[in-house]
């Protein structure tokens, strides 16, 4: 199959190619339109909801088009880039190529900062300040550069990131936190604990 892309309420300005193709696109709904030079029946399927096409099958050149949601935060939904696929598919399942999706949304922020801490052992918090939505917060990884701070996690008032520290005095390590977006871009945060 060679794949063209024509544009319909937005400008794509590919020449015909053969797919996997990616696009990118900004945090708006829009609407592009696929152009099929094949053989045979064939047919197209979306991954994910926020991506429309008509599912139904087509026969040798044909057109369909792929309309997709806006990605535009608003209060209580933050929301970030993304990325999604529209499957072409041969009849015989012998041939599939893939439509790419990337579309923008909401930068991360995270911001954390310096704490200092008793000298006795225990539990402590971090400030966090963050646009990360609890599902975000789940794909959070943590790390520090002393052994003497454990057990990063964050806290259930949605404000702190949580650690273990072991008695000591004199002494500080940095805490980093890293999220890794859905274009596989990450974003870090790192502060320092005194003791």
């Amino acid at each position: 199959m060679v794949v063209a892309f024509a544009a319909c309420n937005k400008t794509v300005t590919d020449p015909s190619v053969s797919i996997i193709e990616e696009k990118t696109f900004s945090d708006e709904s829009g609407r592009f339109m696929v152009l099929i030079n094949g053989n045979g029946v064939w047919s197209v399927s979306t991954s994910d909801e926020w991506i429309h096409v008509e599912q139904r099958y087509y026969k040798d050149e044909a057109a369909f088009e792929i309309c997709f949601d806006s990605n535009e935060s608003s209060i209580g939904d933050h929301r970030f880039c993304r990325v999604g696929k529209v499957y072409v598919s041969s009849w015989d399942g012998a041939r599939r190529d893939e439509v790419i999706l990337r579309q923008e949304g909401l930068v991360p922020i995270m911001t954390i900062s310096d704490v200092a801490i008793e000298s006795t052992a225990g539990t402590y918090a971090m400030p966090i300040d963050t646009n990360l939505s609890d599902r975000e917060r789940n794909s959070l990884n943590f790390s520090s550069d002393a052994s003497w701070i454990t057990e990063l996690s964050y806290g259930r008032d949605g404000e702190s990131i949580l650690f273990n520290a072991s008695a000591g005095n004199g002494r500080s390590a940095t805490v980093s936190l890293t999220f890794t977006d859905a274009w596989g871009r990450e974003f870090t945060s790192s502060a320092k604990v005194t003791q």
